[in-house]
């Protein structure tokens, strides 16, 4: 019998972890990457300059810089960014 309740338990783990997989791949379709952008593309979104973009990030604007060097921004990050230092960045600029 402990056997039998071994074997259903592998049974069940495979399949579960294949319905994780299958779910996890659909949501990965799904996902919007158009969201991330580099840093000339950022700017131009956001209708500033790549200088202050850089302004921006020196007073903590997040940014994603990877091990190759590149850097990228999320639109939903700096406009989080920006809304809790809307009135500090008045006063810089």
């Amino acid at each position: 019998m402990t056997e039998n309740n071994q074997l259903i338990s592998k049974n069940m783990e495979n399949t579960l972890a294949l319905l994780l997989r299958k779910l996890i791949n659909q949501e990965l379709q799904k996902n919007d990457y158009s969201d991330f952008l580099n840093q000339k593309q950022c700017a131009a979104f956001f209708n500033i300059s790549v200088n202050t973009l850089k302004c921006w990030v020196s007073l903590g604007c997040p940014e994603i810089r990877l091990e190759t060097g590149s850097v990228y921004y999320t639109k939903k990050a700096i406009y989080e960014w920006l809304t809790q230092h809307q009135r500090s960045l008045t006063r810089i600029h």
